[in-house]
């Protein structure tokens, strides 16, 4: 879960998150315990961070389902030509 804050009321909840999102012009108690601080004043970045993290998650899974043929593809190809 990821939280995004700028205030000390956000400091016990960027805490507990797995991914704590702070701005950085806000409370230096929240950037301490923040993992990743953002270097505008503006969370309208964020979306478009997502989603192009999406898309790098999707394109590793798509090159290992390419990688997973490609071998079981070798191994059949080897077995039979060892059945031969």
């Amino acid at each position: 879960m990821a939280m995004m804050g700028d205030g000390v009321n956000d400091v016990l909840s960027l805490k507990k998150a797995n991914m704590g999102i702070a701005m950085k012009s806000g409370n230096s108690a929240t950037r301490s315990v923040a993992a990743m601080v953002l270097l505008g004043d503006s969370f309208a970045a964020m979306p478009a961070a997502f989603t192009e993290g999406q898309r790098i998650v999707n394109s590793i899974y798509n090159i290992l389902k390419l990688f997973m043929v490609t071998v079981f593809a070798l191994l059949l190809l080897i077995t039979g030509i060892t059945m031969l």
